[in-house]
């Protein structure tokens, strides 16, 4: 068991437990910190994240299809 000298909360040796600088707290198998929104990506919100960044890059290449299409149209006519 280890014992966090800034809260005196006593964690598990065996979790990935980090204490976030920012947030001021533990995160179990923290990956990093987004300071848009405010919080810490751990073990509960990864997937979360993971199917943000995929929707963003699906987003983003459908744009661009998009915008191709549309300037493939007007210089054909």
């Amino acid at each position: 068991m280890l014992k966090c000298n800034k809260c005196n909360i006593v964690v598990p040796k065996s979790y990935k437990v980090i204490h976030c600088s920012i947030c001021d707290i533990y995160v179990i198998g923290q990956d990093h910190h987004i300071p848009i929104a405010g919080k810490c990506i751990g073990t509960r919100n990864i997937i979360y994240f993971y199917s943000f960044i995929i929707g963003f890059i699906i987003f983003i290449l459908m744009s661009i299809i998009t915008f191709m299409m549309f300037i493939i149209h007007f210089l054909i006519k």
